[in-house]
């Protein structure tokens, strides 16, 4: 190659992984992933990667790698606006290793619910607010789970073809504690939180808002085999798994008002911090006035106690 040329290969060189930074492209995978996919939803684009070792005995969709979010009729059959469906099987270490159960991940864009249960109020629900999206996200997960026991804690006489939404928060002792933590994955907060399902399985979700009206949920069903206890299935699932969260990233298009919630707002406040930060409506509305009572206006002063 003569020097002119090769001149002119080093200038289109720079010029391409300018430009790929420019567009915030996503880095290599990690090692054991596959190659890294892109899904386009009007202009903001979702990417992540996975290991490609599905399993041999479940069905496997192609990827929807571009989605009209704008179009309203996506969202009148929730499998619509799914975008992958896959299952890995989960096995022990080592050639020989025994098979554990399986885990089916599925990535969907679902539209914001109605707020119908009005806990705090009757207005709409607001994505760029952390506890109104939590709100959101629990009817959300009792309208998909419309046989649940979201109202009782799991119990020997709990019936075992339901599902267990657990409430938006639960009160012990006078704290309140949140069924929902933040992760963090290509600088983006995320909301995961989790549901029981029929035959042992476990549901773990991540949610992350697209636009107003719209939220990516990222989903993985941990299904252990009769004979493998439950814990050791997941914690060894969950090491397949978690790698996929680290490649979790989506770009907005330009002026998404979303960009910015998730990538600077979200993060000077956890999930806890914002419910002790609503604390007093919280206990009033979702836990009487007895409760609050209790906590407020009864509270032993610091000489009594």
């Amino acid at each position: 190659m003569n020097t002119k040329r090769w001149r002119l290969f080093l200038t289109v060189l720079v010029m391409l992984t300018f430009i790929s930074k420019a567009l915030g492209m996503a880095s290599r995978p990690p090692e054991g992933m596959g190659a890294t996919r892109s899904v386009d939803l009007s202009g903001n684009v979702f990417q992540f990667a996975m290991p490609e070792d599905f399993s041999r005995d479940m069905p496997a969709d192609d990827l929807v790698e571009r989605l009209d979010i704008s179009d309203p009729s996506i969202f009148s059959d929730p499998d619509k606006g799914t975008l992958i469906r896959r299952w890995w099987d989960i096995k022990e270490p080592g050639f020989f290793g025994k098979k554990l159960g399986t885990v089916m991940m599925n990535i969907s864009v679902r539209k914001v619910p109605d707020n119908t249960q009005h806990l705090l109020g009757s207005e709409p629900y607001d994505v760029t607010d952390r506890l109104s999206f939590m709100l959101m996200l629990t009817e959300d997960a009792q309208l998909k789970h419309p046989k649940n026991q979201y109202t009782v804690a799991p119990s020997p006489e709990r019936d075992p073809f339901s599902y267990y939404v657990p409430d938006f928060v639960t009160m012990v002792g006078n704290k309140l504690h949140p069924s929902f933590r933040d992760e963090s994955y290509g600088g983006q907060v995320w909301t995961r939180y989790g549901v029981s399902a029929p035959e042992s399985v476990l549901i773990t979700n991540y949610a992350l808002p697209v636009t107003l009206n719209l939220f990516l949920e990222v989903s993985f069903y941990y299904s252990n085999n009769h004979n493998v206890v439950a814990r050791y299935f997941r914690e060894t699932a969950r090491s397949k798994m978690h790698p996929i969260l680290s490649t979790f990233r989506i770009l907005y298009a330009d002026h998404n008002p979303i960009k910015n919630i998730v990538e600077h707002d979200w993060h000077s406040e956890t999930t806890q911090e914002v419910v002790d930060r609503h604390k007093p409506q919280l206990i009033l509305k979702l836990f009487g006035e007895e409760a609050y009572r209790d906590v407020y206006l009864e509270a032993p002063t610091s000489s009594e106690r």
